[in-house]
């Protein structure tokens, strides 16, 4: 695409998007093809900790764990504890 074509492009998007009904659309259009998406990939911190201790599991030879269910439960259960810490520790 030439350099012309792209700041044409630019100008008539901006001037569209001044335009209040057709922002609206285009803002309610965008939500719609972003939703599912966002909902694919989102992953709050204990699913991100669970990830960084079932790569840690899984390379470490000195955990007998071999079943994958079992690398996923001790994952979660490494997740809460960090979990807990970054709250402050443990209340009991």
């Amino acid at each position: 695409m030439e350099e012309k074509e792209i700041e044409d492009l630019a100008a008539l998007a901006v001037r569209l998007y001044q335009n209040d009904e057709v922002r609206e659309e285009l803002m309610l259009l965008f939500a719609s093809l972003t939703e599912p998406i966002e909902k694919a990939i989102r992953m709050d911190l204990r699913d991100y900790f669970a990830g960084q201790a079932m790569q840690a599991l899984l390379w470490n030879p000195d955990k007998a764990l071999d079943d994958k269910e079992d690398v996923v439960i001790a994952a979660y259960e490494y997740a809460d504890t960090m979990m807990k810490a970054r709250d402050g520790g443990d209340d009991e």
